[in-house]
């Protein structure tokens, strides 16, 4: 079994404690304990600190972090729970690969020279090699009915959606500069729903494990979907639009390409903890609406709209997020913590 490599552990370790809590059952209550579950327990004595992502009781001593109590709580391994907790929060695990003993220096690699510091990138001919509309995720949105085939074709088009031969869609990172980050490969099934059957994974990984990528190439995210302010010269009179995932931003791009009479140009974090203040750098010149995902506790909302906070004091912009949700989203649908694509389609 490959060793999940340190940065998708600091990945793992981001998600919220009060989140995984919630998604194991635990009754966390206001003053963030809850009942210990790992015995016989009768008053809460197991608390939950959010600032280290750390939890304890003091009933029977158990501590940890947040895959500690997925593995206490499910009965896992460290690497089944990192697992579990990378399917839960759209979390893409890598993987450490052995350096290979000797180098070929006639190897074709597909990496390219930093465009700056720190920052890798990828060919962008990959994009081409993989691009149509063949994918499990594509023909769900049509056989669901969710998008025409005139609207999948445009949209597919516009992402430069891409298929593996294992049939995962390829969602492209490419940045305003057009320099290709990476690509997140998913899988999806007939009702247009994640597959739980296969872990998502990056373009990077998979290149590294077939030795056309060099072992020290690190992938540095943005927005996906950020490509599409390119040389854009009419920024004031566009919308920007970001949601947590690439489905929904494909999907409301078709269903909703205009806002008060102006374009939409629609992005995707691709998971609820990749809203960060450096994200929405690129965007300080536009007009941006963020919409958060809900959930029973409102924590989703709560945190991005400290994000959010912060991003419009240290950035000297105003970015606003939408409570359209926490305010009209039903009971129901806050338990199966739709998305706005989930809430527009209902709707309808």
């Amino acid at each position: 079994m490959q060793k999940i490599d340190k940065y998708s552990i600091d990945d793992l370790q981001s998600v919220s404690i009060l989140s995984i809590a919630d998604d194991l059952g635990l009754n966390v209550n206001r003053h963030k304990k809850c009942l210990c579950p790992f015995h016989e327990d009768k008053k809460p004595s197991l608390k939950f600190w959010t600032e280290i992502n750390g939890w304890k009781c003091y009933g029977c001593g158990e501590k940890g972090t947040n895959i500690d109590l997925v593995m206490k709580k499910k009965d896992l391994t460290f690497h089944e729970a990192c697992e579990w907790i990378a399917r839960q929060y759209n979390i893409m695990l890598r993987h450490d690969t052995p350096q290979s003993k000797t180098r070929n220096p006639q190897l074709k690699t597909h990496i390219s020279q930093p465009k700056a510091q720190n920052m890798f990138t990828l060919d962008n001919n990959l994009i081409a090699q993989c691009q149509d509309l063949k994918s499990a995720f594509c023909r769900s949105l049509l056989s669901t009915g969710i998008l025409t085939e005139s609207q999948l074709a445009h949209a597919a088009n516009v992402y430069k959606l891409g298929t593996t031969q294992d049939d995962g869609v390829v969602f492209w990172q490419i940045d305003q500069d057009s320099h290709v980050r990476d690509g997140k490969i998913m899988f999806y099934n007939e009702d247009c729903h994640r597959s739980h059957d296969k872990n998502p994974t990056w373009v990077s990984y998979r290149l590294k494990k077939k030795g056309t990528l060099t072992q020290d190439w690190r992938a540095t995210y943005c927005l996906f979907g950020l490509h599409l302010l390119t040389d854009d010269k009419a920024k004031t009179n566009k919308i920007i639009v970001i949601v947590e995932s690439e489905k929904t931003a494909i999907i409301c791009s078709e269903l909703i390409p205009m806002m008060n009479n102006r374009p939409v140009i629609w992005l995707a974090t691709g998971g609820m903890d990749f809203l960060t203040i450096d994200s929405l750098r690129p965007l300080v010149e536009y007009s941006v609406t963020i919409f958060p995902d809900t959930d029973t506790t409102g924590q989703t909302f709560a945190k991005w709209q400290s994000i959010v906070d912060s991003a419009s004091k240290l950035l000297s912009h105003p970015f606003y997020i939408s409570n359209l949700l926490e305010q009209h989203a039903s009971k129901e649908q806050k338990e199966r913590k739709i998305d706005i694509a989930d809430f527009i389609l209902e709707q309808s």
